[in-house]
Parts: structure tokens; C-alpha cells; sequence
């Protein structure tokens, strides 16, 4: 569906980011969270927003 998001997301703050930021924002964001959160390697994070047109 045109301007929807999937997420699989446990935490609301996550959420909020993912929704008001460009991806690249959120990504950096994402990566600087888990930093703070105790995990300082091997974090992932992926956010793609597709659009179609017809």
C-alpha cells in the first residue's frame, strides 16, 4: 500500500523516530541508541521507505 510502514519494533521510541525522521536520520539514530544501550559493535540497522506509483 502506497505510504505505509512494516516495522517489527518493541520499543516506542524507536517507533517515534522511525515515523519523523528520514531514513538515514533514523538509521544513525538507531546505531547511536544501541551505542548508549551497552552494545558498541555489531549493530544493524536497516530503514527503507518505499513508495509506489502507478
Amino acid at each position: 500500500m502506497p505510504g505505509s510502514v512494516n516495522q517489527l519494533i518493541s520499543d516506542g521510541e524507536i517507533l517515534d523516530t522511525t515515523l519523523q525522521s528520514t531514513p538515514e536520520e533514523c538509521v544513525a539514530h538507531l546505531i547511536a541508541l544501541a551505542n548508549e544501550r551497552g552494545g558498541p559493535d555489531n549493530s544493524t540497522a536497516i530503514v527503507a521507505r518505499i513508495s509506489l506509483s502507478e
